[in-house]
């Protein structure tokens, strides 16, 4: 609840002095807050808690990871991998 309410008065605040809706994510780190965000768009809010980030990342494409552009994504169909988990 308070990671929530965190996010929340970010967005708020982004809101109030940019007039700019904002997505905010959060997670154990960058590459999961990332993501996170990601799936909160537009005007969202996501936070991912650690016990369900095996679950999370499991379907996602490999082209949600950050640094993973069309060469690197191409490559690693190439070798059967698909999604991050």
């Amino acid at each position: 609840p308070a990671v929530e309410a965190f996010c929340e008065q970010l967005r708020a605040r982004v809101l109030a002095e940019t007039g700019l809706v904002a997505s905010v994510g959060a997670g154990s780190g960058k590459q999961i807050a990332k993501i996170a965000s990601g799936l909160a768009k537009p005007d969202g809010i996501r936070v991912v808690r650690r016990d369900e980030e095996r679950t999370l990342l499991a379907g996602l494409p490999v082209r949600r990871l950050w640094g993973i552009g069309p060469v690197a994504e191409e490559k690693l169909h190439r070798l059967g991998i698909d999604t991050i988990g």
